[in-house]
């Protein structure tokens, strides 16, 4: 088998399904760091480093094998406007594309360096040999895409609860994407939490984003906290507001690394406009930690290590948050989940398989 040298962290599938030419080669793009917008960019020099799942090629030929199954699902979304039927097997597959595609970035592999570097240098504070010089400490995992892939397979499941929707774009706004395309947020908890993380895969409000093409997007969310559509909330596909597309557009810019892609046909004005709007909330640090005192030395001090999350005020003409999930006061939990029992029955079936006690009879293939 041929070394596969070359490994795209974005699908070039995905990219295609912006790009304005027949043969589907090129699109439209802008870098950040020159501040230009490009066109006519070809898409498979894009979204790539070398070896970026490591040399032996595991990783990559199974991601290879969820893209393929992943791109026949996504092209039927894109042609029939409309989404498969829950707990089908083309719903896995792109429940299953989805979250992975939110592990399998630099900024994504960049976030657990991060949090695995500032918990380390919370410990060495410490060790009176390290304490000196903990800010010369540096530490990486030896394959971070590697370890956040597999915690996405073991972990999708927290997530097969959520409701999910199609957002039809009809309107004269296209949708953009980017280099970290796939957006976990939460509006519910937005202004309702202070500290620690809000968009665990089983938190309360949790909502997730990703543009499938210029034209469709994808959001899954909490349904006791959301409604989605107005009074046509049952629809699976719902015709998103201009607001709705240009929020979507700058949560874009602001949660990407160093590229905006999308279609040549989207205008200047709304690029510039999610530029403008989306890096002012761009997040430099990428994880946050703090440290509780313990009440005496045999306690000891509790260390809190969370991932950073965007927090931009979104607001989406579209979505409502319901009156039953906004009155009942929040406890002082860190972690808030939105069905405890249903998150009791993920952490079992996991637990089958750490021990050898399930194996999945699910297979990707290419339609």
């Amino acid at each position: 088998m041929a070394e596969k040298r070359k490994q795209h962290f974005v699908p070039q599938f995905y990219m295609r399904n912006f790009s304005g030419d027949a043969e589907k080669m090129h699109f439209s793009l802008y870098h950040f760091g020159s501040s230009k917008r490009m066109d006519g960019v070809p898409i498979k020099d894009q979204n790539y480093d070398d070896y970026f799942y490591g040399k032996d090629g595991t990783i990559e030929n199974a991601l290879s094998m969820l893209e393929g199954a992943a791109s026949a699902v996504v092209a039927r979304v894109l042609a029939n406007t409309a989404l498969p039927e829950r707990m089908s097997e083309d719903f896995i597959t792109l429940v299953t594309f989805a979250l992975f595609q939110s592990g399998r970035t630099p900024v994504a592999a960049a976030e657990i360096d991060e949090q695995l570097e500032r918990f380390v240098k919370e410990v060495a504070k410490d060790a009176p040999e390290l304490k000196d010089s903990v800010d010369a400490v540096r530490v990486r995992f030896t394959n971070a895409p590697a370890v956040l892939l597999r915690f996405v397979a073991e972990s999708y499941v927290f997530v097969l609860d959520l409701k999910w929707k199609l957002l039809q774009n009809k309107t004269s706004r296209l949708y953009i994407t980017s280099d970290h395309p796939a957006i976990l947020y939460n509006q519910f908890l937005e202004k309702r939490k202070t500290f620690g993380s809000s968009i665990g895969l089983a938190s309360k409000g949790l909502q997730f984003f990703l543009p499938l093409g210029p034209r469709h997007l994808l959001m899954m969310y909490d349904g006791g906290v959301y409604r989605v559509g107005g009074r046509t909330h049952l629809e699976p596909c719902i015709e998103a507001q201009e607001h709705d597309v240009a929020a979507l557009n700058a949560l874009q810019a602001a949660n990407a690394d160093e590229l905006l892609f999308f279609s040549p046909h989207t205008a200047a004005d709304h690029v510039a406009e999610a530029v403008e709007l989306g890096r002012k909330q761009h997040l430099v640090e990428k994880a946050s930690v703090k440290r509780y005192e313990g009440a005496d030395e045999e306690v000891g001090d509790l260390i809190h290590l969370w991932r950073a999350e965007l927090r931009v005020g979104l607001v989406l003409p579209s979505v409502v948050i319901l009156p039953s999930a906004a009155g009942p006061q929040l406890s002082n939990h860190v972690v808030h989940l939105r069905d405890p029992e249903f998150v009791q029955i993920c952490k079992d079936f996991r637990s089958q398989v750490h021990t050898g006690r399930y194996s999945s009879s699910v297979s990707f293939r290419q339609a």
